[in-house]
């Protein structure tokens, strides 16, 4: 947390989830070690937006983790922290098999996997080898992923239409990729085809980055249909034992995004394409 607390201000701070492991069910230390983290998130000078990833719901059920976790509803959301730039958080996990307890959308989400997945996606974790028979992108149809409901796509689709009108660029954060090239198959988002597509029909340009986890070792991908970057930042728990970081922060220019990383994340820039409206001055600059 040092490294955000010094030099200049950060607008705001995304964790994109998994902030503690499934171990900690299997322990009994969910909660203890939760508050552990939220402790070190406490110490930064800048609002924390959380994002729910699957280690959260293994657990936690949503109703806890709202109660629990600050700032991690409304589960999918938008704001903007500078002129001229929308931040996007999206909620993977809308369909999911994994929350215990009774979820509104449970049946829903066991339906769309086993109509995807030959296997016996409804016996307990560990029982059963869910990605059996599946092969290149349907192996991302297994319990541990998630997918997003039409009215979240439908909402996505909204914002990014307001953020055009308004000349916005934007940066959208979620927890599973939906980019094919920046990640492995078994990592994608279920229906990452139809997130994917609902981010094209923006004008090129205007979606400049999309921030995921997840897959722990990490990936990049520029969409050479949008110009859109995808970069999946890797997991701290690969991170070397002589530096355990394993976050960055992101500059935002007119004409690129510098991402300065911490040991296991690399720094890279990344250029954007020219907006063909309402450009922002080229000296604009958003520590984020």
């Amino acid at each position: 947390m040092s490294d955000w607390n010094s030099g200049p201000p950060l607008a705001f701070v995304v964790d994109l989830g998994d902030i503690i492991d499934q171990q900690c069910e299997a322990l009994g230390q969910s909660r203890s070690d939760l508050d552990t983290v939220l402790a070190e998130f406490a110490r930064v000078r800048a609002p924390v937006h959380h994002i729910i990833g699957n280690h959260e719901l293994y657990n936690f059920n949503r109703r806890e983790c709202a109660e629990l976790i600050p700032n991690i509803t409304p589960w999918y959301r938008s704001w903007r922290p500078a002129n001229g730039w929308r931040m996007i958080i999206l909620d993977p996990y809308e369909l999911n098999v994994i929350e215990r307890g009774e979820s509104e959308s449970l049946e829903e989400a066991f339906e769309y996997l086993g109509r995807n997945n030959p296997n016996d996606v409804r016996a307990p974790r560990g029982t059963v080898d869910f990605a059996g028979g599946l092969h290149g992108l349907d192996r991302r149809f297994t319990p541990m992923g998630g997918g997003f409901r039409k009215e979240q796509l439908a909402w996505l689709g909204e914002q990014l239409a307001e953020a055009e009108d308004a000349g916005d660029r934007v940066m959208v954060f979620t927890h599973l990729p939906v980019m094919p090239e920046s990640t492995v198959p078994g990592a994608l988002a279920w229906n990452y085809d139809e997130a994917l597509a609902v981010l094209r029909r923006a004008s090129p340009g205007t979606v400049a980055l999309v921030l995921a986890g997840h897959f722990h070792e990490g990936g990049h991908a520029q969409d050479s249909s949008s110009g859109t970057h995808h970069v999946t930042l890797p997991s701290p728990l690969l991170a070397p034992a002589s530096d355990l970081r394993a976050h960055c922060t992101v500059e935002a220019f007119a004409d690129r995004l510098e991402i300065r990383g911490k040991s296991l994340v690399p720094s890279r820039t990344l250029s954007l394409p020219l907006r063909p409206s309402r450009p922002a001055p080229p000296d604009a600059r958003a520590r984020l």
